[in-house]
C-alpha cells in the first residue's frame, strides 16, 4: 500500500483531495492532519511515501514542518500545496526538496497528472533501492561462503596464489595490510551459534570468518590504526563479554603472531590452536608470544617442532616423521631426567592437536580416549610405539578405496546441483562431510579448490544456455545460480575472458 498524508488546516480541503485520489489511484492508504505540529508527528510516526503540504496554516507553517522533519533525520517526499499569495513560500519549500507543488485551486486533471507522476517515480525509486539492497545482501552472503572457502584453503591446505587471489578477486579486496589469526575453541557444541558469532565477531574489525568445525573458529583479522597488541587485545576482550553474558556459551581464544603475507597465516594459526590450549579456564585468552618457553634444549626442541613442521606433517600423514619427533623429545626429556608425569603431558598435548587437526579433515583416531599409563620412560617409549601403530593402521584402512569413492559421487551431486544455492556448507551438509575434508578431497583429486569446481560446472551450464539464446543474460544468471548479474558477467569474463554478450554474440555468428 503507498500511504500519503495530507496536511491542511481546512477539514474539506483535506477531505476533498482523499476523494480525489481514491477515486484515481488504487492501493492508497490515506492519513490526514490538520496543522504544522501535527505533520511532523504524523510523519515520524506513520512514515508515509509521499505528505502532501500546505504552506499557509495556523501556528506551525508547512515551511516549518519541512525543516522540522528534515531536523530528524526523516528524508521525505513532499508536495506543496500553495495559494498565489504564498506562491514565494513554495519557492522556499522547492529549495528544501519538495518534488512539485499544485496551486489552490487546481483542476482535478493537474492534480491526478501531479500526483500519478510522482507516485510513480517514489515507486520506481523504492522498487531500485530494495534492488540495490537485494543485491547487496546476495552479494555479502556470497562473500561470506568466499571468505569461509579462502580460510579454509589459506589455514588448512597449500594454496597456489593465483586460486587466494582469485576468490580476493571476487570478493573485491587487496590483501595489503598486515593480519593475525585467533581461534575461538568453543567447549561445547551448540549447531545453532554460527550465525551469532559470525555476527559478532563481523562487528569488532575487519576479516575473513572461516567455518566452525570440531568446537574451533578460525579467524584471519586485518589490522588497523591500533598497535597489533592493542587491537588483539580490545577484540578478545569484547568476544570474551559476548561469548560469556550474551550468548553464554564457554570458550577459549587463542592468537598467532601477525604478518604481512597472507600465506604465513598458517603458521599464525598454528600458533593460535598452541596459545588456546595453555588456557586452563574459560572466558580467556592468550597469545602466542607470551607463552613461556622454557630455556631448556627439550622444551625448545618441542615447541619449535609444534611451531613448525609438526601440523604439515600430519596434513601430508606423515606419521613416520611425527613418531621420529615425538622419539626425540622423549629421548631429550629421559637424558635430562624430566619428570615422566611432565613428559607424559607434553606427549599427550601433541597427540590432542594431531587428534584434532585429523578430526578437521574427517578422520577420527579416538585420541581422547586414548590415555598413558606409564611410570617410566620405557615404558611411555612402548606405549607411544603402540599408539602410532595404531594410528598408521587405522588411517590406512580409512583412506583405502574410500576418498576416490567419495570425490566421484560428490562430483556428480555438484554437477547435477551446480545451478542451486550449493555452498561448501550447504554441500558438506547434504554429503554428511566436513567442509574442509570436503576442500582437501577437491584438491588432492582433482587440483582445485570447490568454488573453482563449482564455478566452471555454472559456467559450461551458462554457455549452453547462451548458445541457445532463448533467455536473456539477466535470466541466464538467475537460472545458474547467481542472484546478481553484474557479478555473473564478472565471473564469466574471468573463466571465459569474454563477457556473456559478446560469447553469445560470436556463437551466434559461428552457427549462421
Amino acid at each position: 500500500m503507498f500511504k500519503i498524508l495530507i496536511v491542511d488546516d481546512e477539514e474539506i480541503e483535506r477531505e476533498s483531495m482523499k476523494q480525489i485520489l481514491n477515486q484515481a489511484f488504487e492501493s492508497l492508504t490515506i492519513i490526514q492532519a490538520s496543522d504544522g505540529q501535527e505533520a511532523v508527528e504524523r510523519t515520524l510516526s506513520d512514515q508515509p511515501d509521499l505528505v502532501l503540504m500546505d504552506i499557509k496554516m495556523p501556528g506551525m507553517s508547512g515551511l516549518e514542518a519541512i525543516k522540522a522533519i528534515q531536523a530528524q533525520g526523516i528524508k521525505m517526499n513532499v508536495v506543496i500545496v500553495t495559494a498565489y499569495d504564498t506562491f514565494s513560500f513554495a519557492k522556499d519549500a522547492i529549495k528544501l526538496g519538495a518534488r512539485d507543488y499544485l496551486l489552490k485551486p487546481s483542476k482535478i486533471s493537474e492534480i491526478v497528472e501531479t500526483m500519478g507522476r510522482i507516485i510513480d517515480e517514489i515507486k520506481e525509486t523504492k522498487l531500485k533501492m530494495e534492488e540495490s539492497e537485494k543485491r547487496r545482501l546476495t552479494f555479502e552472503q556470497s562473500k561470506r561462503v568466499m571468505e569461509r572457502d579462502l580460510v579454509t584453503q589459506v589455514l588448512l591446505d597449500h594454496v597456489h596464489d593465483v586460486e587466494a587471489e582469485h576468490l580476493l578477486e571476487l570478493m573485491e579486496r587487496e590483501v595489503t595490510e598486515e593480519m593475525f589469526c585467533f581461534v575461538v575453541v568453543i567447549e561445547a557444541h551448540q549447531s545453532d551459534v554460527y550465525p551469532v558469532l559470525q555476527n559478532a565477531i563481523a562487528r569488532l574489525g575487519d576479516g575473513f570468518i572461516g567455518p566452525l568445525y570440531r568446537h574451533q573458529l578460525p579467524v584471519i583479522c586485518f589490522r588497523d590504526e591500533r598497535s597489533y597488541r592493542q587491537q588483539a587485545t580490545e577484540v578478545a576482550k569484547k568476544l570474551i563479554k559476548v561469548l560469556q553474558h550474551e550468548l553464554k556459551l564457554p570458550a577459549v581464544i587463542g592468537l598467532g603472531q601477525p604478518s604481512t603475507k597472507l600465506e604465513e597465516m598458517k603458521d599464525s594459526y598454528q600458533q593460535a590452536i598452541i596459545a588456546s590450549m595453555e588456557l586452563r579456564r574459560t572466558y580467556a585468552f592468550s597469545f602466542y608470544d607470551d607463552m613461556k618457553m622454557s630455556e631448556h634444549q627439550c622444551d625448545i626442541h618441542y615447541h619449535t617442532y609444534l611451531s613448525g613442521r609438526f601440523f604439515d606433517d600430519i596434513r601430508e600423514a606423515d606419521f613416520r616423521e611425527i613418531k621420529q619427533q615425538v622419539d626425540k623429545i622423549l629421548l631429550c626429556y629421559e637424558m635430562e631426567k624430566f619428570p615422566v608425569a611432565e613428559a607424559k603431558q607434553k606427549i599427550s598435548q601433541l597427540i590432542w592437536m594431531m587428534g584434532k587437526t585429523l578430526e578437521e579433515v574427517h578422520i577420527s583416531i579416538e585420541w581422547e580416549k586414548y590415555s598413558f599409563f606409564a611410570t617410566d620412560y620405557q615404558a611411555l617409549f612402548e606405549e607411544v610405539d603402540v599408539y602410532f601403530k595404531e594410528l598408521i593402521a587405522n588411517y590406512n584402512a580409512f583412506t583405502e578405496d574410500k576418498e576416490t569413492d567419495r570425490m566421484t559421487q560428490i562430483k556428480q551431486y555438484v554437477m547435477e546441483h551446480a545451478t542451486e544455492d550449493l555452498s561448501l556448507d550447504v554441500l558438506a551438509s547434504h554429503v554428511h562431510l566436513s567442509p574442509i575434508y570436503i576442500s582437501k578431497l577437491f584438491k588432492e583429486k582433482l587440483g582445485v579448490n570447490y568454488i573453482e569446481f563449482l564455478t566452471t560446472c555454472r559456467i559450461k551450464h551458462a554457455k549452453r544456455l547462451l548458445k541457445a539464446d532463448q533467455l536473456s543474460i539477466k535470466e541466464v544468471a538467475y537460472e545458474i545460480g547467481y542472484h546478481d548479474p553484474n557479478y555473473f558477467s564478472k565471473v564469466f569474463k574471468k573463466f571465459t575472458g569474454f563477457s556473456p554478450k559478446t560469447y553469445r554474440a560470436h556463437r551466434l555468428v559461428e552457427q549462421q
